[in-house]
């Protein structure tokens, strides 16, 4: 009689060798003096065949038998199980119990197992488990197993039938297929069932097994057949989904049967080209016949490689006959990253990534003032000297002269809506999240990000170098050298001259002391308060400390 036993290799005395690079020989030594040798792919878990599927003579072969069910009900059964040669295992390397599914063969990936610690097993080897939340006139397959630090080994397949009247369920195909949805028609038959509360849909998972445990959408409008449609949205593209109805009655779960259907590999966006005159960009949008909930699309774009929309976005107002959407990105010089999106559901979707070149075409003077660095001809935002240009919180790249959020607190970037809620550049804990930065980082400096590499905000030290080494003379307002704005006209000490606009500053949405005061910041904090930046101010004849949010002037600099 061959015998057909299931025997792993930390459990029995054998002698295991590798033949090939993916093949094992394991001859096992028999009672008598035998030996067999059988070949495996790996030693996940190893079966040694019993063709008649008989039980073995030597019990003590068996490191693992499935037992009865007992006490079966409507939604529960017991079931029983034994495991042989424990003797110095412990619940940390080695678990016992029962897998059980729906499925003719259940494993570790398509069935649910319960456990049991290995104290609770008796000294026979015995141990019982109760499954519950079982459905109603359903067959249900199970064994025992043991696991033993990732090596499964289990008893044979048993079987048992739940009481009661069933629900009759139908699994419809699904429809209407595309990357990111899917429509799934099903129906259940609840004959003569009663029942105080009845919940119905569809499950779905990536895993054959899906639950409701798993994504659900409850379905609705069920006809006098019991026959519903569900939406399934939010999936991935090219990826296969297992889906079956379910009905949760009296606070039972039963199933139906598991279909599955692929999502197609379409991209839901197609990322356009950048028009290269005014960084516009027209997208399209695959939604083919699917369904959704919400909608949002745009272009997301950053410096990284791979653009999300966690980076900066344009969000497009909408989408016209043809499927296309346009947006135009604010980009400044420097290698950008972009690609569209479509936000479905809450779920981003996301065209290919594409790359564009901000050449430099900057044409500004970089003027010699006989200093460390050459200063610029006009204000960050501004065409000439004479005019105020835009106006930037400290370490904010985007600034702004006649419309923009508000400079304040509130809206400044790098707080949480207060002076001492500080999430960077903070030398203090007091004020926020102490990181002990004290200078702009280049992603934070507004120079180089709307001008180039080549410029960037002055340091304290060469402020202090034009306040001290330069002739600093009033220009009234009025004045014709410089188109009758107010400033200063700075003369370096080789005679060269730069002039420094008075453009006052902006608080909240008003602009204030324009053609009196000029304040420029500078490329530090205060580091005894940290939500102060330094600055240039004309009223004092030096440097200052201001609170960061203020809206300042900057006048950058060249180190070439």
């Amino acid at each position: 009689m061959k015998t057909r036993l299931i025997l792993t290799y930390i459990l029995l005395t054998a002698l295991l060798t590798t033949v090939q690079a993916q093949k094992y020989k394991m001859v096992l030594c028999l009672s008598g003096g035998k030996t067999v040798e059988h070949y495996v792919d790996d030693l996940d878990s190893i079966y040694w065949v019993i063709e008649n599927n008989e039980p073995s003579d030597d019990d003590w072969l068996d490191p693992v038998t499935t037992g009865d069910a007992t006490d079966i009900g409507v939604y529960n059964a017991s079931v029983s199980g034994w495991a042989n040669n424990l003797e110095g295992k412990d619940d940390a390397g080695t678990s016992v119990g029962i897998i059980y599914a729906m499925d003719g063969t259940p494993t570790r990936t398509n069935g649910r197992q319960k456990t049991v610690s290995l104290a609770s097993i008796d000294e026979e080897g015995k141990y019982d488990i109760e499954i519950t939340s079982l459905a109603p006139a359903t067959t249900y397959y199970y064994r025992a197993f043991i696991n033993l630090a990732g090596t499964f080994i289990y008893g044979k397949v048993h079987s048992f039938t739940t009481e009661g009247q069933g629900i009759g369920f139908t699994t419809g195909t699904a429809t209407d297929i595309t990357s990111y949805s899917a429509k799934v028609a099903s129906g259940m038959s609840l004959g003569t069932l009663e029942y105080n509360t009845l919940t119905y849909g569809v499950c779905y998972s990536t895993m054959s097994e899906p639950s409701t445990e798993d994504g659900v959408v409850a379905g609705i409008d069920r006809d006098e057949d019991g026959n519903y449609t569900v939406n399934l949205t939010a999936l991935n593209g090219d990826t296969t989904y297992y889906y079956r109805p379910y009905a949760i009655m009296d606070g039972y779960v039963s199933y139906g049967i598991t279909n599955a259907f692929r999502t197609t590999g379409e991209k839901v966006v197609t990322t356009g080209d950048i028009d290269a005159s005014n960084f516009s960009v027209a997208s399209m949008l695959n939604m083919g016949t699917g369904t959704y909930r919400s909608l949002t699309v745009g272009v997301c774009y950053s410096r990284d490689s791979i653009p999300t929309v966690s980076d900066f976005c344009v969000k497009a107002n909408e989408v016209d006959d043809e499927s296309y959407y346009v947006v135009t990105l604010p980009l400044t010089v420097d290698t950008w990253y972009y690609r569209a999106y479509a936000i479905i559901d809450g779920t981003p979707h996301y065209g290919d990534v594409k790359m564009f070149i901000v050449e430099s075409s900057d044409t500004r003077e970089a003027v010699d003032l006989g200093l460390s660095v050459k200063w610029a001809t006009c204000n960050l935002g501004a065409t000439k000297p004479s005019e105020y240009g835009d106006y930037f919180a400290w370490g904010i790249t985007t600034g702004y002269n006649e419309s923009g959020a508000p400079f304040n607190w509130a809206n400044y970037a790098y707080c949480d809506g207060g002076y001492n809620k500080l999430t960077k550049y903070c030398t203090n804990e007091e004020y926020g999240v102490k990181d002990d930065m004290i200078r702009l980082e280049p992603d934070d400096d507004a120079a180089i990000i709307n001008w180039g590499a080549k410029w960037r905000v002055p340091t304290c030290d060469e402020i202090i170098e034009l306040r001290e080494k330069c002739n600093w003379k009033l220009q009234a307002k009025g004045n014709t050298k410089y188109d009758g704005v107010a400033g200063y006209e700075v003369t370096g000490p080789n005679g060269n001259t730069i002039f420094l606009p008075c453009a006052g500053y902006r608080y909240n949405s008003s602009l204030r002391s324009a053609g009196t005061v000029g304040r420029y910041w500078g490329h530090c904090i205060t580091e005894t308060n940290p939500s102060n930046g330094r600055c240039l101010d004309f009223s004092s004849g030096t440097i200052s400390d201001k609170s960061r949010y203020y809206g300042f002037s900057i006048r950058a600099v060249c180190a070439e």
